[in-house]
């Protein structure tokens, strides 16, 4: 244990120059080394491998080969039989004795079938099938198509055993051999079909079909011979990816119970493998089946469209591979004693100068202490320069009470009691305490901890005791900074309140006279609105009966005196009458928009309304825009999106104050640029917080936006960039106030996708 200590200890200092080349040389031989054991490992270890899986594979495509050689000749005695006269003759009277014989000569076969073009068979076990059709069946539909078919194993509709069909078609005309190639017989071929053409102008066509059935049990029998050591098991699918072998019997088919194809298999390997399988590929892969690994060897047979795969344990295959593990253990533990040596070499010749080499890092530890002004800082860093440089097990500062003679660690490096007994310190070996002296009235404790030192030299203590000193030095300046930048933090936030409160009341003050002065001029302009208003009505009356009158007199009077017809040319009396209604109406008009104008200037102002009560935003907004009116001609498109909002408990008057800056700071960025378009959105919705339901306004605009570095201080009190005379810099910081301190909502900027600039204002409704 103590050599490993040392060699910790070590790994940890700075090496010296002169031993870097070794510690390169030693780390780039050692790097070689093992990259070309590992390459030599990995290329024999796949050599040894892919031979075992070629072993293996080899294995399956024995009994692939074995099976095809065993279905060829089955095919070839198919095609042989269904060639003779009697069975082309498709008379079962006539070709039944001959194939009871064949089925007595053949014993691989239990039963010839004997099938028509319509589908119905005869078989050498049952005769004819009365009411029964094979016409559905696969290896018949290849039969009638001119092919010969080792089709899957089904269950037979007439006995019931479950066999495998090998079915070749009957053809209306032999067929001639076709591995003889003489020109005689060539000569005679062409003759007969020429001849054939000449009677029937069409090709020979397959008039029925002939089959035979053979038994699973020769396929069951090869497959269950294919192995692989202990647990190894070998199985057969059909095209469908469904078992037609396999050491489970309750995966076959029977009667009763159909089988389920491994393609829609729970285990993705082995749905994985069953695909491979039925895509005839011929591999061994390595994959996980029921939680276990292991090797599947598969191929395809040629004569059927089936595949063989042996499940082979991973141990099982990977046995052959024990020696050369042993070989590379062995390797491995030489490299690594080889490298320690090395390494204990060089730590031999580093260890004279180890005390020299601390000497000069603890110098570093005061130049760490002294470079910060922030006590939690030199405190922890102080802690842990001592520790890693000297590699103790544990340094801690503690506060500790000479009353209560215990010891309160605030940080700590390494491993260390949380609560040190201040009396049995000194007592107990591994630990050395020295005191920090600091100009407050707390005493502080620098604690170094080792379990290997029994006693602390008298360097040691010397150059620790130097770094309490620089310590002490250290807190009493971090006091000094922070009791300065107390002060100064008291001092700037005393003058943020101050010139927000100048602000706000220059801005109340100022609203306040111009709410007066609006709710006056409102009020004097509404008196003689109301009064012309209330008298036009009266008017309209009076000239439609003037205008009646005239009508009379021009009925009853048609043809007035020279005098009066010259006047009434002369003042153009119908125009006048259709004119003087125009008249009336515009009048009309007029004085309605006066009274909405006096009537938003008074819901403007508002200063009969200096306690909250419920109001519609809606309506403030809509205020806001026609006090704004003169201003928006300019070319500017308001566009509105509101959404039905429920009335909120506010200060109608000063939210509207808020509304005003914000619009018109839209107004103003869009008049100094030019964009090809001036709009400005306005939208209102609701949204649900975990505190509650509030009222979100978004004021936006498409002028230049507000760049990312001024965001920050647009809201305070007066900041702005207009040019002197043009800005106070109130307007934002009265609108923070109003939104986020009276209603308790808050406000804030953000850049649209669009570009631009966009105010979001959300006030709660209660």
């Amino acid at each position: 244990m103590q050599g490993l200590r040392q060699l910790w200890k070590f790994a940890n200092k700075r090496w010296r120059s002169r031993h870097l080349l070794i510690g390169l040389t030693i780390g780039a031989t050692a790097i070689a080394v093992s990259a070309t054991a590992i390459f030599s490992y990995r290329l024999l270890r796949g050599l040894i491998l892919d031979n075992l899986k070629d072993n293996a594979l080899l294995q399956v495509r024995q009994g692939v080969s074995q099976i095809d050689g065993w279905l060829g000749a089955r095919k070839s005695e198919v095609e042989a039989i269904a060639n003779r006269p009697a069975v082309r003759s498709l008379n079962w009277s006539v070709a039944r004795p001959n194939l009871q014989l064949e089925v007595d000569r053949l014993p691989d076969f239990h039963m010839l079938v004997l099938a028509r073009a319509d589908g119905s068979y005869y078989t050498t076990k049952t005769g004819f099938a009365a009411g029964k059709t094979i016409g559905d069946r696969r290896h018949f539909q290849a039969a009638m198509a001119g092919k010969t078919l080792v089709d899957d194993p089904i269950v037979s509709r007439s006995t019931g055993i479950r066999h495998v069909i090998i079915a070749t078609p009957i053809w209306s005309v032999a067929p001639f051999n076709r591995s003889d190639r003489s020109p005689e017989i060539e000569a005679i071929r062409a003759r007969s079909l020429a001849a054939l053409q000449l009677l029937d102008d069409s090709e020979p066509k397959p008039i029925g079909e002939f089959a035979g059935a053979i038994s699973v049990d020769r396929l069951s029998e090869v497959v269950a011979q294919i192995s692989f050591g202990k647990d190894s098991y070998a199985f057969a699918l059909n095209s469908r990816g469904e078992p037609i072998v396999h050491p489970d019997p309750s995966l076959i088919a029977t009667q009763d119970v159909p089988t389920s194809s491994f393609l829609q298999a729970t285990d993705p390997d082995l749905r994985q493998i069953a695909a491979h399988m039925v895509d005839k590929q011929s591999n061994i892969e390595l994959v996980q089946l029921g939680g276990d690994w292991a090797y599947v060897a598969h191929s395809s047979l040629n004569q059927a469209d089936w595949s063989i795969a042996l499940v082979i344990p991973r141990q099982n295959l990977e046995n052959g591979l024990f020696s050369l593990n042993l070989l590379a253990v062995v390797v491995g533990i030489l490299l690594a004693v080889a490298m320690g040596t090395a390494v204990w070499l060089v730590l031999a010749s580093e260890r004279d100068r180890a005390e020299a080499e601390r000497e000069a890092l603890l110098n570093r530890i005061t130049e760490r202490i002294r470079a910060s002004l922030d006590l939690d800082e030199i405190l922890q860093t102080t802690v842990t320069e001592v520790g890693t440089l000297l590699h103790l097990e544990g340094v801690a500062f503690c506060w500790h009470d000479p009353q209560q003679k215990t010891l309160e660690i605030s940080y700590q490096y390494g491993h260390l009691a949380t609560a040190l007994d201040l009396a049995r310190l000194t007592s107990k070996n591994g630990y050395l305490a020295l005191s920090v002296k600091t100009q407050s009235r707390k005493l502080g404790d620098l604690i170094c901890s080792d379990s290997q030192r029994d006693l602390w030299n008298h360097s040691e203590r010397e150059l620790l005791q130097a770094v309490a000193d620089q310590l002490a030095i250290a807190i009493n300046q971090s006091r000094l900074y922070n009791q300065t930048r107390e002060q100064v933090e008291l001092r700037d936030e005393a003058l943020t309140k101050l010139r927000q409160t100048q602000a706000h009341l220059v801005q109340s003050e100022k609203m306040s006279s111009l709410g007066q002065l609006v709710a006056g001029i409102a009020h004097e302009i509404n008196n003689p609105v109301n009064f012309i208003y209330g008298n036009l009505n009266y008017t309209d009356e009076y000239i439609q009966n003037l205008l009646n009158l005239l009508d009379l007199y021009a009925r009853y009077y048609p043809e007035p005196v020279p005098e009066i017809r010259e006047e009434i040319e002369i003042i153009d009396l119908d125009f006048i009458k259709d004119d003087l209604l125009q008249i009336l109406k515009s009048m009309k008009l007029g004085t309605e928009r006066i009274r909405q104008i006096v009537l938003s200037l008074r819901n403007f102002s508002r200063l009969d309304e200096s306690e909250r009560k419920e109001a519609d935003i809606h309506e403030g907004i809509e205020n806001t825009l026609l006090l704004l009116q003169p201003r928006l001609k300019n070319k500017i498109s308001v566009v509105k999106h509101y959404a039905e909002l429920p009335k909120v408990e506010c200060f109608p008057g000063q939210l509207n104050q808020v509304f005003m800056n914000l619009i018109s700071n839209s107004i103003e960025a869009l008049t100094e640029s030019n964009p090809p378009e001036k709009i400005i959105a306005i939208a209102t919705s609701l949204v649900e917080k975990p505190e509650g339901k509030f009222v979100r306004i978004a004021i936006a605009d498409n002028g230049p936006g507000i760049s990312p570095e001024i965001q920050s201080k647009i809201y305070d009190p007066f900041f702005t960039t207009k040019p002197v005379g043009k800005g106070t810099g109130l307007g934002l910081a009265i609108s923070y106030q109003i939104v986020t301190e009276v209603h308790g909502g808050q406000i804030y900027v953000q850049t649209p996708p669009r570009g631009g600039t966009e105010f979001v204002v959300e006030i709660p409704i209660n």
